[in-house]
Formats: structure tokens, sequence, C-alpha cells
């Protein structure tokens, strides 16, 4: 007798996905790119890390549109 495998059903919603990629995305890549521009010598540098500083303020955004979602999914339902 064998037994076949039972996979969890998973549900992955898209826009969560997306909201955790930019978040983590834009947070990393904000500030190295803020961090390149701290040593600018030249203008594409400086404005390299004005792009960063920029980019890390969309992940803060996205982090906190994540955090609203979550307050909202799980709220307790009265």
């Amino acid at each position: 007798m064998t037994q076949t495998p039972t996979t969890a059903k998973v549900k992955v919603n898209p826009f969560i996905t997306a909201l955790w990629t930019i978040t983590i995305g834009a947070l990393v890549l904000g500030t190295i790119l803020f961090f390149v521009g701290q040593g600018a010598t030249s203008l594409a540098q400086a404005s390299m890390g004005g792009f960063g500083s920029s980019l890390f303020g969309v992940g803060v955004v996205s982090g906190i549109a994540l955090l609203a979602v979550a307050a909202v999914r799980w709220a307790p339902n009265d």
C-alpha cells in the first residue's frame, strides 16, 4: 500500500509578495546607493546617493503599508 504525499495548500497573495519585495529591495539597494553617494567625488556619485536615499524612503513607505495590511488582516472580529 503506497501513500501519496499531500502538499499543503498555501495561499499566496501577489500584492503582499510584491510589497515585501519592494520593501526589502528598496531598503537594501537604497542603503547601498546612499553610502556610495557619501564618498562622492563626482556629480554622478552624488546623484546616486540622492537616489539611494529616495529609494530608502520608498522602502520605508511600503514597509508601513505592510504593517497597515497586517493590522487590518489580523484585527479581531468583534
